[in-house]
Parts: C-alpha cells; structure tokens; sequence
C-alpha cells in the first residue's frame, strides 16, 4: 500500500510540474493565475537617416565565368571504387527468408548444468538437447 501511495504522489508531482512549467499559459489547469514578469519597455530608438542600401553579398556568382585555363581533376585509376552493396529488403528477400546460421544449432550437454538465476535455479541432466 506504501508503494502504491508513492506511485500517486509521483504521478501527482509531474503533473504539477507538467502544469506549471510545460503547459502555456492559457491552457493551465492549477496555475492559473502565475504570469510572467513585465519585461521593462525601452526607449524609442531615434529615428535613422537616409542610409543607402547595404551591398548584398549573398548573390549567387554570375554564370560562365569560370576561366578557360582551369584545370581539371584527373581520375586516378587506381583509386578505391566502393562495392555495390544491395539494399537489406534484396538481402533478405524482404524479410522472408532466415538464413540457417542467424540461429545457432542445438547442443547436447556432456554433463549435468545447473542453471542459477534471480528467481530459481534448475538443473539440466547430461544428454539433453540446448
């Protein structure tokens, strides 16, 4: 019954911190009435004079200006060319086909195998199947 008590007090908790701090203003359940703090209004900015336009260095360069003496980069034959590599849905015939080897195969036991874990421990007797 504690851990349940607990669980209602988490869930209690975030959901107030979902309200308070997530959700906007308008759409608040339980603070409503939290509102932002005034930001401090500043002076009117003196008026500015005839300034000319600002030169746009964004432009893309003009087309068809590129030199006829520019060199150009040559292929080197012995460079590395990566494989082709098919797609995985080629690969695994789209998923319908498992490989033998994706499993590994079965095991006979040689000898007894006692199996420990956090909620018991078994046995396995020598010539049984894994």
């Amino acid at each position: 019954m504690k851990a349940f008590f607990i669980t209602l007090f988490i869930l209690g908790a975030a959901f107030l911190a979902y309200d308070c701090f997530l959700t906007p203003p308008a759409d608040r359940i339980i603070f409503k009435k939290i509102t932002p703090a005034a930001a401090p209004v500043a002076a009117p900015a003196a008026p500015i004079g005839d300034v000319a336009p600002l030169e746009d260095t964004m432009k893309p360069k003009a087309a068809g200006t590129a030199k006829a003496g520019t060199p150009t980069v040559a292929v080197d034959p012995n460079a590395f060319t990566p494989p082709h590599l098919d797609s995985v849905e080629t690969l695994t015939k789209n998923w319908t086909f498992i490989p033998r080897t994706a499993c590994p195969r079965p095991v006979r036991l040689g000898t007894d195998v006692e199996m420990k874990m956090s909620v018991g421990s078994s046995r396995m007797a020598a010539g049984s199947s894994v």
